[in-house]
């Protein structure tokens, strides 16, 4: 998929129905995140469908290798990058994957959870303390395993703030 036509098919996708809906229940007790995350489907679904769970990180900062940020930007007057430096030192980077909380590539959902009505909960536990708990959230998505990344979707996908729950959605 050429990135020309990603914000047209996201807007596809956005305007569907999904076949899967998710809920994401966190509990933040000092530095042990436990998550619950629930995976339902609205009609029987056939084929190796995955759960993959990821704790992000926002807001993080430092200085040197590990974080300082390349910016090829940096003499683009255009680009709102323009003469910050390069490297951006004191960059904050979002969306910072620390773990994977699933198995890389997903938890697989059990056949007998892809039937309308169907419900596959999966519960983990990760310890944070090298990490901000103020600043992490709990990333989950239900995804299509298919031959080649054309072929590979994510049906579905949810956010929720450590400590807090995400409703069926």
């Amino acid at each position: 998929l050429n990135r020309t036509q990603w914000l047209s098919n996201v807007n596809l996708q956005l305007g569907g129905n999904p076949l899967s809906g998710l809920a994401i229940e966190t509990d933040l007790n000092q530095n042990t995140l436990d998550v619950t995350v629930h995976t339902g489907f609205r009609t029987a679904v056939s084929g190796d469908y995955r759960v993959t769970v990821y704790l992000i990180e926002q807001a993080v900062t430092g200085v040197g290798s590990g974080y300082d940020q390349m910016n090829y930007y940096n003499n683009d007057q255009s680009s709102p990058f323009y003469n910050m430096g390069n490297p951006i030192v004191g960059y904050e980077h979002d969306y910072v994957v620390r773990k994977t909380l699933s198995a890389e590539l997903g938890d697989q959902v059990p056949t007998s959870a892809m039937v309308a009505g169907g419900e596959f909960v999966k519960s983990y536990t990760v310890n944070t303390s090298a990490y901000s708990n103020s600043n992490l959230k709990v990333l989950a998505f239900v995804n299509k395993v298919g031959n080649s990344s054309i072929t590979h979707e994510i049906i579905n996908a949810q956010q929720v703030k450590a400590g807090q729950t995400k409703d069926w959605d």
